[in-house]
């Protein structure tokens, strides 16, 4: 697969592996003891961001809401197929080397408490897809550049590779 991230002047790139929860029925003010009765699986993530705009946002808006790819896969797994959501581990490598490791039980919120607060403001439908968060990466964050090979790899779930192109405007 191949990843076109717009060109943005004076922005640098990051990319990590995220916990990708699929819902699986409506999804309205869940609890968060009830929140994962309505996941019907679980896919890995690969997510793109600039890190300057994702860092110095208030709440991540714009780094997180730019429009920039977010690939899902290699499949999804149905969440049954998933023996603790919470203890899958995630990798992202760039260029072979390991730049991300982490475990979804070490993210600042849980699945279910994603889903709770989300379904809080908004419905929630089949097919709809969120993304978890990531953990840090190694020694901070890797700048990703064109021709950059990124995988991202989580336990149960598979792994897939990208290669980084840029377009020619933003």
């Amino acid at each position: 697969q191949n990843a076109l991230l717009p060109k943005v002047e004076g922005h640098t790139w990051h990319a990590g592996c995220e916990l990708a929860v699929v819902i699986g029925r409506n999804c309205r003010r869940a609890s968060e003891q009830d929140a994962l009765d309505y996941v019907a699986g679980y896919a890995v993530a690969h997510d793109f961001a600039p890190y300057d705009w994702e860092t110095n946002e208030s709440r991540w808006l714009h780094g997180a809401a730019y429009d920039m790819p977010v690939m899902l896969g290699p499949w999804m797994t149905s969440c049954d197929s998933v023996e603790d959501a919470e203890n899958l581990t995630l990798e992202t490598r760039v260029n072979g080397e390991i730049v991300q490791v982490g475990c979804v039980n070490s993210m600042i919120f849980s699945p279910a408490q994603i889903i709770e607060h989300v379904s809080r403001f908004m419905s929630l439908f089949p097919g709809d897809v969120i993304l978890t968060g990531r953990p840090p990466c190694l020694e901070g964050e890797t700048e990703i550049e064109e021709g950059d090979e990124v995988t991202v790899k989580m336990s149960e779930l598979g792994e897939f590779t990208c290669t980084v192109f840029q377009s020619l405007d933003d």
